[in-house]
């Protein structure tokens, strides 16, 4: 099912949440702990299968996966005080986790901001020679979080390239908390999706407001934007954004309008379309479809009017500029 069908995203996003899944590119949901391989270039990425229920008090479990000559493991023994979040999915968190390459076999230090959670993906990247290490973990839930580590091979070692506490990233990557990042594969290339995280809450209930396609690729320890570089990808997300506003323009479905448009708009932008997709906000305008009173109902706000709140929140945010 679309993740943007409107009448039924409220239930829907929540679910995602609490089986821990990312929206894919199309609007799908991609497990975070499947064993994915990349249908149509197996040798770019590989996942280990994580546990759907927490292991019993007292056992040692590890996950594992393989990429090429290269694996990583994640191993960890359970207490009678061991918990993991609600639903009660993956692997404690701390544990030790391994990255075995040949005759080479070393620890990679816990990252900084998992703790409380629990271990929900687990997988290998090709990046050269040796693969990276995508380390997820999820703190339960409905709409919140899900923290990201990112291991890139340095020399014979590897070092932190994205962990949990996003400010340390330079410069700050467009990040869904409640989605994290999921491996793909376009044009033949490995990328790595997530969302906008900013735009949730901002225009409606967190269910109502999809966010913008965000894809990066990982450059040595950093992680770059190619959002554009991938242009049939983001393209068919958009559709699926166009088909949501459709949709929102139906009166039992008002609600989510705002959202939709915001997202609809900036998603356009990144595109070279933002114009058109403006001069289309001009239109719902015009037709009496975004009124202040029904923004206020659906944003849980009593003033400001919504599209010069929606330019200005464009804009700060980095998108449309010099387009609205």
């Amino acid at each position: 099912m679309s993740r943007f069908r409107i009448a039924r995203r409220a239930t829907t996003r929540v679910t995602l949440a609490a089986l821990g899944v990312l929206a894919g590119a199309l609007g799908l949901a991609v497990p975070i702990a499947s064993p994915a391989v990349a249908a149509t270039a197996p040798a770019l990425y590989h996942c280990a299968t994580l546990p759907a229920t927490a292991p019993r008090a007292g056992t040692t479990v590890t996950a594992s996966t393989s990429l090429g000559r290269a694996r990583v493991s994640y191993r960890v023994t359970t207490t009678t005080a061991t918990t993991v979040p609600t639903p009660g999915m993956g692997l404690p968190f701390p544990g030790e986790l391994r990255v075995t390459d040949g005759a080479t076999s070393f620890a990679l230090p816990s990252p900084s901001g998992f703790a409380g959670s629990a271990v929900v993906q687990l997988c290998l990247l090709a990046d050269g020679s040796r693969p990276a290490v995508l380390f997820g973990a999820y703190s339960g839930g409905a709409h919140c979080c899900f923290e990201s580590a990112l291991f890139a091979p340095r020399g014979t070692r590897y070092a932190l390239a994205l962990d949990a506490n996003l400010q340390r990233i330079d410069p700050v990557i467009r990040y869904d908390p409640n989605g994290g990042l999921a491996p793909a594969v376009t044009g033949g290339q490995l990328v790595l999706k997530s969302e906008d995280g900013r735009f949730p809450y901002q225009f409606g209930c967190y269910a109502c407001t999809p966010s913008p396609l965000a894809l990066y690729q990982l450059r040595g320890t950093r992680l770059v934007d190619v959002t554009s570089r991938y242009p049939a990808f983001a393209r068919a997300y958009l559709a699926s954004l166009g088909v949501a506003l459709r949709q929102a323009e139906s009166p039992a479905n008002a609600d989510s309008l705002f959202g939709v448009v915001a997202a609809y708009v900036a998603q356009s932008c990144t595109l070279g379309s933002g114009a058109s997709a403006w001069r289309e906000v001009a239109t719902l305008e015009r037709r009496g479809l975004l009124r202040d009173a029904a923004y206020h109902q659906a944003a849980f706000v009593t003033k400001g009017s919504y599209v010069p709140t929606l330019r200005h929140f464009l804009l700060s945010a980095g998108y449309c500029r010099g387009v609205i």
